[in-house]
């Protein structure tokens, strides 16, 4: 029987301590879906450009780029990815700004239960969403 290879679940921040202790965090989860942690808006450009990524954890506050700039790049070039945003931000317009986008918005900090819920969430839409995809095509063709 094949097994569906897990979703890969991009974390990004620009602060490297806060990478870690999400990773170790994060850890006892380490098998139901792909992590990787990046540092930094630019370099997510970089990796998505690289390697395919379903669900996107990023900061909002980040130089050169921000959280929202980075979602916008990201959406042009893939417009399934999935994104929460996890940030100490609590700005009402720009929650309300990413929202509306279909963004989900988490205060940090976030317990791992949390972000567990939330990816596993993001990952069932995308499913859901593909499947649909596909029984369209199919009635399509």
């Amino acid at each position: 029987m094949e097994t569906a290879n897990p979703a890969t679940v991009m974390f990004v921040d620009d602060d490297p301590s806060v990478l870690s202790g999400l990773e170790r965090t994060l850890r006892p989860w380490r098998d139901d879906f792909n992590m990787v942690f990046i540092c930094g808006a630019p370099a997510a450009l970089v990796y998505t450009g690289i390697r395919a990524v379903d669900v996107v954890v990023t900061d909002m506050v980040m130089p050169l780029l921000d959280g929202k700039q980075l979602i916008e790049r990201l959406r042009e070039r893939n417009p399934d990815i999935a994104f929460i945003v996890l940030s100490g931000r609590c700005d009402g317009d720009l929650v309300e700004s990413l929202t509306d986008d279909d963004v989900v918005f988490v205060a940090k900090p976030a317990s791992a239960a949390t972000l567990q819920v939330l990816i596993n969430d993001a990952i069932d839409s995308l499913m859901v969403r593909k499947v649909q995809a596909g029984a369209y095509a199919e009635n399509q063709a």
